[in-house]
């Protein structure tokens, strides 16, 4: 398990300070290497961690609010329910990674690897994420398939622009090459 520690080799992890966020800033600007590190519920908040490698790192349930992840390597990151709110991923690197519950409002996506911002339709903020071969759609906090979506939303009324995000995020799915064959839960899958 990865420790953030302090130059006189005191562990930080835990702290509720901002002693964490800021270990965390010094290492990333000394180009340090944070793939695989535990930072589950970490505060992140406001952390210029742009260009970080975070590859495989657990942040799940961080709070990440106005980060700056503008070209970080999120490959394989563990982001289930983390704060993205209002974050900079501008760039970013996110094949494999766990978007699961995460919550991306207003988060910049200009030009993030493997994701789709689908906006607020019927008012739920919405995105959808390429994991494990399979299209992945989020809206508000539900998180499924496009197939599953589909069924899930059938026939309600008062998701008709659920529906329409669901065609769209499909339609910017297959031009990105990520397919359109059903895999066995259903979406999109990428092609080899």
């Amino acid at each position: 398990m990865a420790k953030i520690l302090d130059v006189e080799g005191k562990e930080l992890w835990g702290d509720a300070s901002a002693r964490v966020r800021n270990a965390l800033v010094s290492a990333v600007a000394a180009h340090a290497n944070l793939a695989r590190a535990n930072l589950t519920r970490a505060n992140l908040s406001d952390a210029d961690l742009a260009g970080a490698n975070l590859a495989r790192a657990h942040l799940a349930r961080a709070n990440l609010t106005r980060a700056n992840l503008s070209d970080a390597d999120l490959a394989g990151a563990n982001l289930a329910g983390a704060n993205l709110t209002g974050a900079n991923l501008t760039g970013a690197y996110l094949a494999r990674a766990n978007l699961t519950r995460a919550n991306l409002v207003g988060a910049h996506l200009a030009g993030a690897n493997l994701i789709i911002d689908l906006g607020c339709p019927d008012g739920w903020p919405a995105f959808a994420w390429l994991r494990d071969g399979v299209c992945m759609v989020q809206v508000g906090c539900r998180s499924k398939t496009i197939a599953e979506g589909r069924e899930y939303w059938r026939g309600q009324n008062d998701r008709r622009e659920v529906m329409a995000a669901l065609d769209y995020a499909e339609a910017v799915a297959t031009s990105r090459g990520w397919g359109t064959a059903q895999s066995q839960f259903g979406g999109c899958v990428a092609h080899p």
